[in-house]
């Protein structure tokens, strides 16, 4: 993800007015021709985004949640659930500070992620649904202490 693709960024906050959630909607420039079409045969505007891709627990118009998730608890000492409502097509991946891939997998309804062997930090739990036409990550904040 570059800068110059970045079309808006939504911010979502708690009733305390701490940062809970962040959406990036991103413009799509390398996308393969549609309908086995030449690419350079394209009705389409080239300055026109195809496809977004978001990045929140924040739906925005181009990216609505088709499911719910519920982390817990947070902040957290060993143990992570997350329920969610659609299982099928999501995927987890579990992310230190420092970018680092900790854990990732599919879910069952609910899942239970060890943490008890991080040290205590700010860790970023990414859900990707990989029914979506377009790529959907959310990501949520967890704090392990």
């Amino acid at each position: 993800m570059s800068a110059q693709n970045i079309e808006a960024i939504y911010y979502t906050y708690d009733n305390a007015g701490n940062r809970i959630g962040r959406t990036i909607v991103e413009e799509i420039t390398n996308r393969a021709p549609r309908n086995n079409a030449p690419a350079n045969d394209s009705d389409e505007d080239e300055d026109t985004p195809d496809d977004v891709i978001a990045d929140s627990d924040t739906p925005t118009p181009a990216a609505q949640k088709d499911y719910e998730a519920k982390i817990y608890p947070n902040p957290t000492a060993d143990v992570l659930h997350v329920k969610v409502s659609e299982s099928s097509s999501l995927r987890y991946v579990l992310h230190g500070s420092t970018g680092t891939e900790l854990l990732s997998g599919t879910f069952t309804s609910e899942t239970t992620l060890q943490i008890s062997a991080y040290a205590r930090g700010i860790y970023y739990l990414s859900i990707y649904n990989d029914a979506k036409p377009s790529t959907e990550r959310r990501v949520w904040k967890v704090v392990k202490q």
